[in-house]
């Protein structure tokens, strides 16, 4: 005989509304300001001056330079963070 449960969730509509609750804590979270200069990406990044410099080179991520000053813009460092990082594959 079949045991029928009442809440029946698929992993998918966990992961959307786990989406969700991300995307709203996120607008609820203080916001960074847009441009931030090379040590405060360091330090985000847990990386060296040299790395990022290589980073900036290799045209990993974008920049723009004032007076001398290199800075970057926070959305572009968090869409790179992004689009590179590892996740594991889905089990069913």
């Amino acid at each position: 005989m079949e045991t029928h449960h009442p809440i029946k969730v698929s992993l998918t509509d966990i992961r959307r509304r786990l989406q969700t609750i991300e995307v709203l804590l996120g607008e609820l979270s203080p916001k960074k300001p847009a441009w931030i200069d090379q040590e405060e990406i360091c330090t985000q990044l847990h990386i060296t001056k040299r790395t990022l410099s290589r980073y900036r080179v290799h045209g990993f991520l974008p920049y723009s330079k004032f007076g001398g000053r290199i800075y970057f813009q926070q959305s572009d460092i968090d869409d790179w963070l992004k689009n590179h990082s590892v996740r594991m594959e889905e089990r069913s």
